[in-house]
């Protein structure tokens, strides 16, 4: 279902053998994650997706009423993975307003954070 008007939502979609993170910064520079939710600019992570829980593994930020402004999405991969193994995992972030989408498609490393892996302009 697309975002009603004046929401935003963002989602990081990832396999099994990795426990990533995602992390969003509103337009006044508060970051939503899974250690500030919900947030003051009323961002809100729908669920952390933890080792060990079944596909599909995506977590969600939402702003019901989202502050025009720009936002940026980052994405954590702490250093140790769910399998053990050292390899690059690939997740897909997928940014939605009222009227645009944006998708962005990389991969990360064990230990590594890209804080930023994609910025939109929501007005």
């Amino acid at each position: 279902m697309p975002p009603i008007p004046g929401e935003v939502r963002v989602r990081l979609v990832f396999g099994e053998a990795a426990d990533l993170d995602l992390y969003v910064t509103d337009p006044a520079q508060e970051t939503v994650y899974f250690a500030n939710s919900p947030s003051r600019g009323g961002g809100r992570l729908s669920h952390d997706v933890r080792c060990g829980e079944p596909p599909p593994r995506v977590e969600t930020v939402v702003f019901e009423t989202a502050r025009p402004g720009r936002y940026r999405v980052g994405v954590d991969f702490p250093p140790v993975t769910c399998d053990g193994a050292q390899n690059p995992t690939s997740f897909v972030v997928v940014f939605e307003s009222y009227g645009q989408s944006r998708e962005q498609r990389l991969s990360i490393r064990p230990g590594e954070f890209l804080p930023v892996v994609l910025e939109v302009d929501v007005r």
